[in-house]
């Protein structure tokens, strides 16, 4: 009998102390949630994450996706469940950003802060929540052709800070996220900062002016892995005047430093998204994908483009080509073959090319006819 008694007891303990726990498998880095649809009537069995020393639940009903942090409910986040719901996590961060997706379109974003497990709002954007006071988090589609030119009437201050969401169309091994470069003119560019993807990863180039004011590279460092797998992924940067240098790829982070007299050396005034060939330079390549949440200068830069020119708080002035405000299918220069003796020839000018020996090719095609020649080297 005291034996009978002991195991009831250690069975109880046992129970409240896995409802405690809540067993929970930790919150993967990207999480989706599907829509659950008009027609569907009762929830889905609910579902636990553990993010550091905090918990969260996860219940989809026929009205919402209910997302509970910590083990009270106190702190309570709805989002529609017509709408896909994406979970981005970021231990480096201590953040999460929950977006809401309709259409291939990201309507609205939250982030919250998970340190100490209690939910904190950064600055952003719940249009389900609050429409007085929100934003939406603007995704933006660049074709091999767009681009958007920000420039400051000024030199910029330091320390320069920047960040961006960027989802890379298909397996595109290279792209130029963004430039941080001195404007002249919409002819004139110069760039010190390129931050590109390349062959997996972001990679930072440094560059300066030499005694001939020629271009040249100072260092190089890469960060992140697998980034161009069509997701999304969060990028951040900043560098401050003595050149100590930061950046964070999702859960990666490098740290570098510049000499100072390069930073002075420097005038930036504008930031360059895209396309490359505002650069006059063959070397790298337009980036082809998505960005989203671009901050530069504790400024939400894309929210600018939504607005007319008499609402906008930026203190930026920008001029864009062929951007898609909206989350569109990204797409290349569409050209027609439509004689047997139409064709395309391209040169490889490696000598230029920072790539060079390798042949990264990328394109969609439509025939017309059931055999041709596609493409030869």
């Amino acid at each position: 009998m005291q034996y009978y008694h002991f195991v009831l007891i250690f069975t109880f303990i046992f129970v409240i102390y896995g409802q405690n726990t809540q067993w929970c498998p930790k919150l993967p880095i990207h999480f989706v949630i599907n829509a659950f649809g008009k027609n569907k009537t009762t929830s889905v069995t609910p579902r636990c994450f553990t993010i550091g020393q905090c918990h969260m639940t996860i219940i989809t009903s026929n009205e919402h996706h209910i997302i509970n942090i910590k083990q009270n409910e106190r702190n309570q986040l709805l989002f529609s469940s017509l709408n896909k719901l994406i979970i981005d996590s970021y231990e480096i961060n201590s953040s999460l950003i929950f977006s809401s997706v309709s259409n291939n379109k990201i309507i609205n974003s939250t982030e919250i802060s998970t340190d100490n497990c209690y939910q904190t709002i950064i600055k952003r954007h719940t249009k389900e929540q609050s429409q007085s006071s929100s934003t939406e988090s603007i995704a933006i589609t660049f074709n091999s052709s767009a681009f958007i030119d920000y420039h400051y009437q000024e030199f910029l201050d330091y320390p320069l800070r920047l960040s961006v969401r960027f989802r890379t169309l298909g397996r595109i091994s290279n792209g130029v996220l963004l430039s941080l470069t001195h404007r002249k003119s919409s002819l004139l560019i110069t760039p010190f900062i390129i931050i590109e993807h390349s062959n997996g990863k972001v990679e930072i180039t440094i560059l300066q002016l030499d005694e001939r004011k020629v271009l040249s590279t100072v260092t190089t460092i890469q960060c992140g892995k697998n980034i161009n797998n069509d997701n999304w992924h969060w990028l951040q940067f900043e560098i401050d005047q003595n050149g100590i240098f930061t950046v964070v790829v999702d859960n990666d982070s490098r740290t570098s430093q510049i000499p100072t007299y390069v930073v002075l050396s420097w005038n930036i005034n504008a930031l360059l998204v895209g396309d490359t060939r505002r650069l006059s330079s063959d070397i790298f390549q337009p980036f082809i994908g998505y960005m989203s949440d671009l901050t530069f200068h504790d400024e939400h830069l894309f929210e600018s483009l939504t607005k007319q020119k008499e609402h906008k708080l930026t203190r930026f002035q920008y001029d864009s080509q062929h951007i898609i405000i909206g989350y569109r299918v990204a797409f290349f220069n569409l050209v027609t073959i439509d004689t047997p003796k139409s064709y395309i020839a391209f040169s490889e000018r490696e000598n230029q090319n920072k790539n060079h020996g390798k042949l990264d090719i990328y394109f969609l095609f439509r025939s017309y006819v059931p055999d041709g020649i596609i493409l030869y080297r």
